[in-house]
């Protein structure tokens, strides 16, 4: 989060994922603006070992040491604590907790110690031995409540926010309107069922249920600076579940094509990328061996293919891409426009993309933007469930506009 929270723009060398981490002991990147200046820089800090200019100064080094079960204990309430936000977790992301603990408190915690306690407590390994999370709740009477929406603050988005959206019920959220009645949505459901064949022959599905639910649309609120350290304001709305952008196009909600695909770009992917999609020479100062094997991790990725004749070799994208040009196109903000309504009792779709995925998606995408606030708005949607010989389908209606939805 420390790209979100210092107020200039880093350069490109100083984003990548590796940088911060490798960063010896005493050396800090510091960021700053004014009206006049933006800059970002490496700095080599001694540590103050006296209070006044000085004096009392302390001739041995300071140390800060507790005993090592307490210092188990922590690593324990750390990792348990962020698997309980996140229903799960790397082991990588432990790893990195009990060694940033050890060099604090010169302990020697083991990561052995601290698995074995955190499955004392019910976290559950995978058979790869890559991932832990938790257990999955059973499902008993009526669908529990969710955490609600922590307040984000005007500066920057706390990004440890809790991702584990269940089925719920809360007393009030801010949607959008529901235009189709559940009448108009039991007539669709009927509607859409496989039939008997010449209304004799073969089976034919049964509507097994119908319900209301409330789907996640993430408004991010950003700005977008230039060289100047000048600053547009802007607004854009992403589909929690598509991770596509969403904007209003007369009555209906249209969706961006492509940006589901960038989640898992790193930025120097998302860059070679949108260089294919906008053909277009690449900005940044990029060596033509580095510039391959970035391709061909999105070859390895699914999103480029690669076709060679023997004497050179070309890339195509595999999917189609049409994704907003500039992060101040005005039609990014073009939900803002719609009227709202506040809804009762509402049952929540778990969002497939959280707050922290959706905000390193936007970062790689557009690097000079700084996001300010992040909120969360329901798209009302009827879920009808229809089954047949014991298989089940799933199919979806927009409730605000009365188009049904493509499958996931």
């Amino acid at each position: 989060s420390i790209y979100k929270r210092t107020p200039t723009i880093i350069p490109l060398k100083y984003r990548r994922p590796t940088f911060i981490k490798t960063l010896p002991i005493g050396v800090a990147l510091t960021g700053d603006r004014t009206e006049e200046t933006s800059r970002a820089f490496i700095m080599r800090i001694r540590p103050r070992m006296s209070q006044h200019e000085g004096r009392e100064a302390e001739t041995v080094p300071s140390t800060e040491e507790v005993d090592p079960e307490h210092a188990k204990k922590v690593a324990v309430s750390m990792a348990w604590n962020q698997l309980e936000k996140e229903s799960a977790l790397d082991l990588k992301t432990i790893e990195q907790v009990v060694d940033t603990l050890n060099v604090k408190y010169h302990a020697s915690i083991q990561f052995s110690e601290v698995l074995d306690e955190l499955e004392k407590k019910g976290g559950l390994i995978d058979s790869s031995g890559k991932s832990i999370s938790l257990p999955q709740p059973k499902a008993i009477g009526k669908a529990k409540s969710i955490a609600e929406s922590v307040e984000e603050s005007a500066m920057v988005l706390d990004e440890i926010e809790d991702q584990q959206f269940r089925a719920a019920e809360q007393s009030e959220i801010v949607a959008l309107p529901s235009k189709v009645t559940e009448q108009q949505a039991k007539h669709w459901a009927d509607g859409a069922r496989k039939k008997k064949a010449l209304g004799l022959f073969g089976g034919e599905e049964v509507v097994q249920s119908l319900r209301l639910r409330y789907r996640t649309i993430w408004k991010v609120q950003y700005h977008e600076f230039n060289t100047k350290n000048e600053f547009l304001g802007n607004d854009c709305y992403i589909d929690a579940n598509t991770g596509e952008f969403v904007h209003a196009k007369g009555n209906e909600l249209a969706q961006s094509k492509g940006a589901g695909k960038l989640y898992d770009l790193s930025e120097e992917e998302t860059n070679v990328l949108l260089s294919l999609i906008q053909k277009r020479k690449l900005d940044d100062d990029i060596s033509d061996q580095r510039f391959k094997k970035l391709l061909n991790e999105l070859v390895e990725k699914n999103i480029v293919r690669v076709e060679s004749d023997g004497k050179k070799q070309s890339y195509f994208l595999r999917h189609e891409f049409d994704l907003p040009p500039k992060p101040n196109h005005p039609m990014l903000s073009s939900m803002g426009r719609l009227a709202l309504v506040k809804a009762n009792s509402a049952e929540l779709e778990k969002p497939v993309f959280g707050k922290e995925q959706t905000l390193r998606m936007l970062k790689s995408l557009w690097p000079n933007v700084l996001v300010k606030k992040m909120d969360a708005l329901y798209w009302p949607v009827y879920e009808a469930t229809l089954s047949k010989g014991g298989a089940e389908r799933r199919i979806q209606l927009d409730a605000y506009s009365g188009k049904q939805l493509k499958s996931m």
